[in-house]
């Protein structure tokens, strides 16, 4: 699913050195839940750790996407997002596969989230064809 879901959707990649189901990244930023604004911005949300990983996709209007990811996916995600098995990371793929933001010592706010990702060109094209 990651290489097609590439051009298609923005990637928000955690790496976790913990062994619980969400990384603490994770955990501090569906705090703020707004899982409209993520659908909007084609963002699904990938945790890799040592146990557990699993892709994560909201759709408000449809059934949530939330399975484990496969060996190949891990291997995949962990590469994009440069993980470190010992520590708590987050990043940002845009949809032509490019890192676009790093996070290692704070999570990502939703609002400096939506923020980098709605300045993007192709976010920015979205927004008007959807006008």
């Amino acid at each position: 699913i990651i290489r097609s879901a590439l051009w298609e959707n923005r990637l928000l990649i955690f790496c976790t050195d913990s062994p619980q189901e969400r990384s603490p990244m994770m955990t501090s930023m569906e705090l703020a839940q707004d899982w409209q604004g993520y659908h909007d911005r084609d963002i699904v949300i990938l945790h890799i750790g040592p146990s557990n990983p699993r892709i994560i996709a909201y759709r408000p209007s449809a059934k949530a996407v939330d399975r484990p990811l496969r060996a190949e996916e891990v291997k995949m995600a962990s590469a994009l997002a440069r993980c470190n098995p010992e520590k708590n990371s987050a990043a940002l793929v845009g949809k032509d596969g490019s890192v676009k933001k790093r996070w290692t010592t704070k999570p990502p706010q939703k609002e400096q989230l939506f923020s980098i990702i709605d300045s993007m060109p192709m976010r920015i094209q979205e927004m008007r064809r959807s006008k």
